[in-house]
């Protein structure tokens, strides 16, 4: 068994405490040691994080309201893909009236409300 050492938040702010992992590769919370194939994290949602960090990097406050503007205009238009879009994101996504009903009646059993 190895023993490192991290940085614990105490009064002073740069207290150490020892971790041991134990020998499957593991921190005793479950986490992978460092040494450990899979402890370098997920590849994709860095490479994610840095494609995304380039788009708002590259995209300015304008040209957001002219993308948005364009997605409107084609929706006033009929385009049925532009009118799903800027509902979902301006209304939300659609709800299941259904669920709600059976949750009000659930909700009116449970606890003895008249619907």
């Amino acid at each position: 068994m190895s023993t490192e050492t991290v940085p614990q938040d105490g009064p002073n702010g740069n207290a150490q405490r020892p971790l041991e992992m134990v020998s499957n590769g593991r921190r005793p919370n479950g986490t992978f040691a460092p040494g450990h194939k899979f402890a370098t994290g997920n590849g994709i949602s860095r490479k994610v994080a840095r494609f995304r960090t380039s788009m708002f990097a590259a995209a300015k406050a304008g040209d957001v309201r002219a993308i948005v503007a364009k997605l409107i205009a084609e929706a006033k238009a009929g385009e049925p893909w532009a009118v799903k879009l800027a509902l979902e994101y301006l209304c939300g996504p659609p709800r299941d009236v259904d669920l709600e009903e059976r949750l009000a009646a659930l909700e009116a059993a449970e606890f003895g409300r008249k619907q």
